[in-house]
């Protein structure tokens, strides 16, 4: 075997043109198997130029098996040309051996390159690795001026040299590029690179990878860590990646640059590229500059663009795209600043991420492909095109602060329409023109159209309607208003879209179409099938939604279903359902009184109470089991279904730990017993605990009823209560269902699934109930209807109430007899949560007439501890003036905290207005453990994630997400009041919000509305509700709840003009508050408006 080692150095002055290695004129070192390697050291001088380490021209370096190494190290002088190795139409060449070249060039006065691939070399290996290291050094500019042409890069490969690995081997490329040090000028123009690949040239790797790192060290201009102008391909599994950082001068520095009619192109291998641009401040500096050329995957490989820009940087442009990317797979570029794009034409699913800056593109056409965007800061782009075939592609755009577009064409005539998602985190949603969808092939439908922002929303027309499938659905969401040219989720061959809409303030549709039934609509659902409209928003009962009038609140033309119609023009103050079409509203969060109920709406009197209740009383089943541990079963599956929904809605784990706790491996049911045990024990009281759920009965019910006939007993209702005794024959089964249904909202899915109620108490016995009559869309719809009754203040809540009473008390009312029960917590199913228990009716008296009441989220997540709160300190806090929040003034604030301070005799100092902080609240309670926590201040549970809903602290919102960081938990708050709180109607996520407030803010219990009452009748209650708390009989917070309750109810709490009445005595109100009772009517606090939908959560002791 031949091996060859040449190790040349010059110690004194050479003549100009001398070098220390050089091989030219055909030479050719060939040595079978065996190695090569060449070492040439340059000299130092002033006057020595082209003092090269290793110069190769003309010649050939050949070997089998061996491998070839080259190391240069370019002179020092004051000339030109001192690069460490240099090759120029040559041949490197081994079949399976690695070759290795490493050059550094020395300081000169230009175009000293690390390594310097001249014209017509090859570089070629089958299966071996070819490593290029190449260090430019440090150039004076002297009398060249400006720098132009000036060369100094780390490797420099030019135009038609090909450096190639045939079978296999792995090609990498690492150059750093030196520095330009002008003495003449500050232009500093010279270009200095990391690598440098050149017009025609090539690297090539079949099978295998290419990887090229290039860094600068200089801190001129016009600095680059690789700029590529030939081409780079690998086959097969081969992947690419480009690593570039610029340099840190003032301007045109990027970390990787794409010229000329350069390709970069991989079969079923990745594409990655990684670029910093480094400091430039000025003049387009960008990490990643894609000027001109192709960048490719033609197999199954993906291409991932990561650009970082350093801290420096001010200038915003990132990125620069105007080359073609071509791949049929996934497209991602990221950077932490901002991404600016020109007008894009994709032929691949594009997926672009600033995480901290904005994203602009001028317009954009994803020839069906999906497109996604993500922004820090905000999102602006031009005409949005996503048409494709078949299917056009979807579109996703979130940032976090505002969204601008000119449109959006998701639409398709060959398949199914593109669905669309636009999410602007803390800012607004608009959309100059059209939002579109739709499909007119003969079998697609039309894509889904959702848009969130924090704030408002305005879009022109949106239009998922099909002509031959179905509809797609419309989901708007702000926290304020909406504005939409119109809405067309039309099917005319299918079924309707689902509109769902949710307005903070105002919805307003400006304009209208007509459908294809010719109903000139401004927002149509019609289809073969009808489907729905949903219409949130904030008018309540002072700004009525009109259909007729679109310039403030509402829609300019119909709202239609197909079947259901409403025609213009009509006003409605309040809720108002009319089949699949509902508007649904809250009250007015106004300073002034609502406005007082006529004189026969609310009628004390039980003989026209009973009058409207139905004649027919319905029929309840008792069931009985098989083997005494199915009913421990069945309520471990439910609690933990119920617990399960509410840590999906938190993303949180809720579970309770308790020292008075059973033992871990207790049951549900021997739990609860325990519990209210011990509170028996306690407080004297006697609880019980109700589970009530909808399941679908033939899943757990025997064929044959062990006693009667239940068809016979259905068919034939009687006056009184006809009990039948079923027995579940299985509970695996139950649990199965129920963990496949708590995913489901409401009675989606399950409309027919009827009521089943369960009932524990301190004693061994369990009763289960089943109402077979009572099928969740029912309850849930007379549970709606009864919400909104006493919303209108009017005597229409009389008829549900009696009815909810019949299903969900009736029952039960024997077995409550017969224990001597007077405390009922409810753990309730989707739907039944929002439900103001309070005012349930059985035609003579309403419910806590007889039971004080309470809700559970379920009873694994609630700490139900007993500590007595009559001698707890309270901190009282309140924000009486929101004129910063665009939120109602709340003036009676100052009285309703005066008035907790002077019915408590230990309380923290209050925190009011501007001192009403997260901080300040966090502060005082980490300086005394307060058990009670009073917030007199607007708190909504809405629609959407937990982070939608919130408290409204003086400095910002405490979102319900974030809650869990105020401490309360450690040492535990005992009672936590929310004086001022609404909750979303037919929401589950508002449900799920409320319901579950106590467990996720780790307190054990949470005094809170259903609705927003007016801002006086709330101080009246909360001084009356400090007085029963703390002079309550039976010590528990559902009793206080219930003595406050019953107090409204009997005219015990009132305002004259001038004082306050209530157990507490004579409280003389300040005239702020006495002008606005001037202003007004006296409201009369017995209706339950007032009182029915303050609600416990949480432990009810």
């Amino acid at each position: 075997m031949a091996e060859i080692y040449m190790h040349l150095a010059r110690l004194a002055l050479v003549p100009l043109e001398m070098m220390v290695l050089r091989l030219e004129g055909g030479s050719t070192i060939d040595t079978g198997a065996g190695d090569i390697e060449l070492i040439g050291i340059g000299q130092t001088g002033p006057d020595i130029g082209n003092n090269i380490g290793v110069f190769i021209s003309g010649g050939t370096l050949r070997t089998t098996s061996g491998n070839i190494e080259i190391r240069g190290q370019g002179g020092n002088s004051n000339l030109t040309a001192n690069s460490g190795v240099l090759t120029s139409d040559s041949t490197l060449i081994t079949d399976t051996g690695s070759i290795n070249i490493t050059g550094t060039a020395g300081n000169g006065s230009s175009s000293s390159i690390g390594v310097a691939i001249n014209p017509a070399t090859t570089i070629s290996t089958n299966s071996g690795i070819i490593n290029l290291t190449g260090v430019g050094d440090r150039t004076s500019i002297g009398s060249q001026g400006s720098g132009a042409g000036i060369i100094n890069d780390g490797i420099n490969v030019r135009e038609t040299s090909r450096i190639e690995a045939l079978a296999g081997g792995e090609i990498r490329l690492n150059g750093t590029g030196g520095d330009v040090q002008d003495q003449f000028s500050d232009e500093n123009n010279a270009n200095t690179r990391g690598i440098r690949l050149g017009d025609d040239s090539e690297i090539f790797a079949n099978n295998g990878n290419i990887f090229l790192t290039g860094r600068s060290q200089s801190n001129n201009n016009n600095v680059q860590g690789l700029t590529i102008a030939g081409l780079i391909q690998t086959t097969g599994s081969g992947n690419i990646l480009l690593d570039g950082q610029g340099g840190t001068g003032e301007a045109g520095n990027n970390g990787v640059r794409i010229v000329g009619d350069a390709l970069i192109t991989a079969e079923d291998g990745n594409i990655q590229v990684n670029a910093i641009s480094g400091n430039s401040v000025i003049n387009n500096p960008s990490g990643f500059r894609f000027e001109s050329g192709t960048i490719q995957t033609t197999g199954s490989g993906n291409i991932a663009i990561n650009s970082e820009a350093s801290t420096q940087i001010s200038f915003d442009r990132i990125f620069r795209l105007d080359g073609i990317f071509s791949t049929q797979n996934p497209v991602q570029l990221s950077s932490p600043q901002d991404l600016i794009l020109s007008d894009l034409t994709l032929s691949y699913p594009l997926s672009l991420q600033s995480t901290g800056g904005s994203v602009q593109i001028g317009s954009l056409d994803t020839q069906g492909f999906s497109f996604s965007s993500s922004a820090l800061n905000s999102l602006a782009i031009g005409n949005i095109s996503s048409q494709g075939t078949p299917n056009s592609g979807d579109v996703s755009l979130i940032a976090e602060n505002n969204i601008l577009l000119d449109s959006i064409q998701a639409q398709s005539d060959t398949g199914n329409g593109g669905n669309v998602l636009v999410r602007s985190n803390t800012g607004s949603v608009t959309v100059n023109g059209q939002i579109s969808t739709f499909s007119t092939s003969a079998v697609g439908n039309g894509g889904s159209v959702r848009v969130e922002a924090l704030t408002e929303i305005q879009t022109g027309f949106i239009d998922t309607s099909s002509l031959n499938g179905n509809a797609g659905d419309v989901l708007l969401d702000p926290i304020g208003d909406i504005e939409v040219a119109g809405i067309n989720a039309t099917a005319p061959n299918g079924t309707g879209g689902t509109v769902d809409i949710t307005a903070g303030q105002f919805f307003r549709a400006t304009e209208s179409f007509i459908d294809f039934n010719g109903t000139d609509a401004s927002i149509s659902t019609a289809g073969a099938s009808n489907g729905s409209v949903t219409i949130r928003h904030g008018g309540g009962i002072t700004t009525p939604f009109i259909v007729g009038d679109g310039s403030l609140n509402g829609t300019q033309a119909a709202i239609t279903t197909g079947i259901d119609n409403i025609l213009p023009t009509s006003a409605f103050l309040g809720p108002y359902f009319q089949g699949d079409i509902q508007i649904i509203t809250t009250p007015p969060q106004e300073p002034i009184l609502a406005p007082p109920p006529d004189d026969d709406i609310f009628i004390n009197d039980s003989e026209d109470l009973n009058a409207s209740a139905s004649s027919a009383e319905p029929v309840f089943l008792t069931v009985t089991y098989e083997d005494e541990d199915v009913i421990e079963s069945i309520l471990n599956a439910v609690d933990e279904t119920f617990q399960q929904q509410y840590e999906d809605y938190f993303q949180s784990s809720l579970e309770q730990t308790s020292v008075e706790s059973s033992s871990e491996e207790d049951s549900i049911l021997i739990n609860a017993q325990n519990t209210i045990r011990r509170i028996e024990s306690a407080t004297g009281a006697k609880p019980a605990i109700v589970y009530a759920f909808f399941a679908p009965s033939d899943k757990f019910l025997s064929e044959n009823p062990l006693d009667g006939d239940i068809s016979e007993g259905m068919s034939q209702p009687t006056t009184q209560p006809a009990e039948v005794i079923w027995a579940f024959n299985s509970e695996a089964p139950f649990a199965q269902l129920l963990a496949q249904l708590q995913y489901q909202e409401g009675c989606e899915g399950r409309e027919e699934d009827q009521l089943f109620l369960i009932l524990v108490t301190s004693s061994e016995e369990v009763i289960s109930k089943h109402v077979p009559s009572a099928t969740c869309a029912e309850v849930i719809d007379t549970a709606r209807e009864f919400r909104v009754g006493i919303y209108e203040q009017s005597r229409s809540y009389l008829s549900s109430s009696q009815k909810l009473h019949a299903w969900l008390i009736q029952p039960l009312i024997p077995h409550l007899e017969e224990n001597d029960i007077n405390n009922l917590a409810f753990i309730m199913d989707q739907g039944l949560r929002a439900t103001p228990l309070a005012a349930l009716h059985n035609g003579q008296e309403f419910l806590i007439e007889d039971y004080s009441l309470g809700l559970l989220p379920s009873l694994n997540i609630t700490d139900t501890r007993y500590q007595n709160v009559q001698e707890s300190f309270v901190l009282p806090a309140g924000i009486s003036d929101f004129s910063d929040q665009n939120l109602a003034n709340l003036p009676a604030v100052p009285f309703e905290i005066t008035s907790v301070t002077e019915n408590w005799f230990g309380n923290g100092d209050p925190l009011l207005d501007e001192s009403a902080t997260q901080n300040n609240l966090r502060n005082a309670r980490s300086e005394t453990a307060y058990a009670i926590v009073h917030l007199a201040t607007h708190a909504s549970f809405v629609q959407g994630d937990p982070s939608k809903s919130f408290i409204q602290l003086w400095d910002q919102k405490l979102r319900l997400s974030d809650v869990r960081t105020m401490g309360w938990h450690d040492p535990v708050v005992e009672l936590l009041i929310l004086s001022a709180c609404e909750t979303a109607s037919d929401s589950y996520d508002a449900e799920l919000g409320f319901a579950g407030f106590a467990s996720q803010a780790g307190v054990k219990s949470t005094v809170a509305s259903l609705w927003a009452v007016s801002d006086i009748g709330t101080a009246g209650l909360m001084a009356e509700f400090y007085t029963q708390l703390r002079t309550a009989d039976i010590p528990v917070k559902a009793e206080a709840v219930r003595q406050t309750q019953l107090a409204m109810l009997n005219g015990e709490v009132q305002f004259e003009s001038e004082v306050l009445l209530s157990n507490g005595g004579r409280t003389s109100l300040p005239e702020d508050l006495q002008a606005i009772l001037a202003d007004n009517q006296l409201p009369d606090l017995s209706h339950p408006f007032y009182w029915s939908g303050f609600t416990l959560v949480g432990s009810p002791w």
